[in-house]
Formats: C-alpha cells, structure tokens, sequence
C-alpha cells in the first residue's frame, strides 16, 4: 500500500519536468516553483530567453539605466520594478508585477515600419495577459523625466 506521501508525489509528477530525486515535497514544490517561476513567467521557454535578459540588463542603454535609477528600490508609489524581464514570448523593458504594468523605451530602431508593426503586436499580446503597457521615446525620458516619472506614477495610482 502506498502512503500519503507517494501519491501526492504521482499527483504533482506531471507538474514537475525530470530531473534530479527530491529529497521530499518542499524539494518538489521549490523545484516547480522554479520551473514556472513567479506570476506565471514560464521559464520553460528554455535557457535562451533568461541569458539574453542577463545580457539586456547587462548592457543597457545610458536612458534605461538612468530610468532605472528612478524605478528602482520602490521609489514610486511603493510599487516594486524589475528590469529586462521575460514575459511570454517577450522580454519586457520594465514591470510592476503588483500593478501589472509594463514600460517600454523606445529608441532610433522602433521608426520603422516593420519594427511598428512588432510593437503593435507585442503590445496586444501584453494588453491580452493583463498588463498596461506604457510606451516612451528615449528622448522623452532624457528631456523630461519628471514627466515620465509622473505618467507612470498616475498609471500606479488608477491599479491600486
């Protein structure tokens, strides 16, 4: 006869990809908490997707890192940013899991009409998983950043 720990462990089995033994079920539990990650994040997608957001965050841009500067360390509303973060099939600039709000900077490359039409589809595609999406110029964010720290603060402030 099998224990209650068995079956539990045959219940979560099609949750959990092969890989190591578990030591029990917080093993198990930590194992698929990292394969899904947090707020649905599917890390599935394979490594690929994590390296290049390590790479983005790496080597980004002097206006995402002065930006940065100002969204990090909860420093508007209280509201908690994470920096070149996959979501789906994309890697996100900026988001506010909590408020689920997604901010995108944009630079000479987004001018043209095939990069447009991405934008368009990458921002359905977040509209449709919930997430508002707030799209800035690079040089909106160099001449005004006060600006932009306000609208993003404004859109905090209408989720909560």
């Amino acid at each position: 006869m099998r224990s209650v720990y068995h079956l539990l462990i045959l219940a979560l089995l099609p949750f959990v990809r092969p890989g190591p033994p578990h030591p029990g079920l917080i093993g198990i539990w930590c194992y698929y908490r990292g394969v899904m990650g947090s707020f649905g994040i599917d890390r599935r997608r394979g490594r690929a997707s994590l390296v290049r957001a390590r790479r983005l965050r790496r080597d980004a841009t002097l206006v995402e890192r002065l930006l940065w500067e100002e969204l990090r360390g909860r420093r508007i509303g209280g509201a908690k940013f994470r920096r070149q973060v996959p979501i789906g099939p994309y890697i996100v600039d900026f988001v506010c899991f909590e408020h689920r709000l997604v901010v995108e900077l944009d630079g000479e490359h987004h001018g043209g009409v095939d990069k447009a039409v991405d934008d368009a589809k990458r921002m359905s595609w977040l509209e449709g998983e919930g997430y508002r999406v707030l799209r800035f110029w690079n040089d909106e964010v160099i001449d005004g950043i006060e600006g932009v720290l306000e609208m993003i603060g404004r859109e905090l402030g209408r989720s909560g």
